[in-house]
């Protein structure tokens, strides 16, 4: 079984990364830009160009019956790239490796 955690670097980058043998951990998705802006599809609509801007201090949680990663608020950058404190709900769907804007 795969495990996943939200990497939330010093730098603030917004990367995931899947362990699936111990202790290995292997990068799957995210943005490894320094201070990287989110990009913003539409909401409710999942996509390959879509994804959450780098943060730290989010909640993050794994639905294993639907693999799904789950992401919500934190301190980082939103679609314009200000810094402020965030409010935004992600989705990782790990079937496809896309990210959902949810809210």
């Amino acid at each position: 079984m795969a495990r996943f955690r939200i990497s939330a670097v010093l730098s603030l980058c917004c990367l995931v990364w899947c362990v699936v043998a111990l202790p290995e951990w292997t990068w799957i998705s995210g943005n490894d830009t320094i201070n990287s802006k989110g990009v913003y599809d539409s909401k409710g609509t999942p996509s390959i160009n879509s994804y959450p801007g780098a943060r730290r201090g989010a909640v993050g949680w794994f639905d294993s019956e639907n693999q799904q990663l789950w992401v919500f608020g934190g301190y980082g950058y939103d679609s314009s790239g200000t810094e402020s404190y965030l409010n935004d709900l992600w989705r990782y769907q790990v079937n496809d490796s896309t990210w959902t804007w949810m809210s």
